[in-house]
């Protein structure tokens, strides 16, 4: 049996990610990224990646601040972060590859788990655009190499 506390109390709705042997868990606001090594005894923290999130966006969150988790492609884990950006970060060393504003805060916007197509290297479908009124989807300009 082996536990881990993030700190964090809020709804934790994002399952680990398990790619060879890491495990990947992203925390609830204020979206942590840690890495586990699940080689060695205890399976000690590799390293942790706290983004930049803007703090007011816990503030303007419906529904809890919580984290859907992330998904593996191509060296990188890519998740959402709950201020409206998409985050790349190295799964070797937890180095932030890039940031990008995929929805807009201000507006209501809303961002859910990235979902990888097998076969697909560099393919994501971005959660629809929800914001006050109907659900719009579309395909932000998301870079594919760091």
């Amino acid at each position: 049996v082996w536990t881990f506390s993030t700190g964090v109390l809020g709804g934790h709705e994002g399952q680990p990610l398990v790619v060879g042997s890491t495990m990947y868990v992203v925390t609830p606001f204020p979206d942590v990224l840690y890495a586990f090594d699940l080689t060695r005894e205890g399976y000690p923290l590799k390293w942790k990646y706290r983004p930049d999130v803007n703090p007011t966006a816990l503030g303007i969150a419906c529904c809890d601040a919580i984290n859907r988790g992330a998904v593996f492609a191509d060296g990188k884990i890519i998740y959402n972060l709950l201020d409206g950006h998409t985050v790349a970060v190295d799964a070797a060393s937890g180095r932030e590859l890039w940031k990008t504003q995929i929805a807009d805060m201000g507006q209501r916007d809303s961002t859910s788990r990235p979902a990888r197509f097998s076969g697909q290297p560099t393919t994501w479908a971005p959660t629809p655009r929800c914001s006050r009124g109907p659900a719009t989807a579309g395909t932000p300009a998301i870079p594919t190499s760091a």
